[in-house]
Parts: structure tokens; C-alpha cells; sequence
């Protein structure tokens, strides 16, 4: 889970390679992060955003993993 704190910890800041990113460090490049482009309808039939969640974070993970889930809709990732 993200952490801001992590990242504005002097450790890192003086770190360089905390920001030589490369697709075998970290999950994330896999997966990604940024935008979401959906259709209503499709957002629907998936069942929508969970609006319970409290805190920070775990709402993209959900989300994914209900449009992946979906036999009907395709997941894919746009150049960077």
C-alpha cells in the first residue's frame, strides 16, 4: 500500500535509485497506475466503485480485480 511518508523520508530523497524505475521492481509497473476509462455501463455491471472503503487506498485493486473477473470486458494497458 502506498505510503507518503515513505517517499518523503530524507533516505529516499538521497537515494537515486529509488527512482530508477524498471519493470522487474515492484508490482505496480505491471499493473500501473493513473487513469481509468469505463463506460457507465460497464462500471455498472461490474458493480460499481465500493464506497465503503475507508482510508486510503485498496479502491483500485477492487476494481481491477472485478473488471478482470468480467467475462464480457477486456483489461489493457495504453503506452506510457
Amino acid at each position: 500500500q502506498y505510503d507518503p511518508n515513505y517517499w518523503e523520508s530524507a533516505q529516499v530523497l538521497l537515494n537515486s535509485s529509488s527512482f530508477n524505475l524498471r519493470d522487474d521492481i515492484g508490482y505496480w509497473r505491471q499493473y500501473g497506475f493513473g487513469m481509468l476509462g469505463i463506460y457507465k455501463g460497464d462500471l455498472g455491471q461490474i458493480g460499481n466503485w465500493n464506497v465503503e472503503i475507508s482510508g486510503w487506498g485498496k479502491e483500485d485493486v477492487e476494481i481491477y480485480d472485478k473488471l478482470v473477473q468480467c467475462p464480457t470486458l477486456n483489461v489493457f494497458r495504453t503506452i506510457d
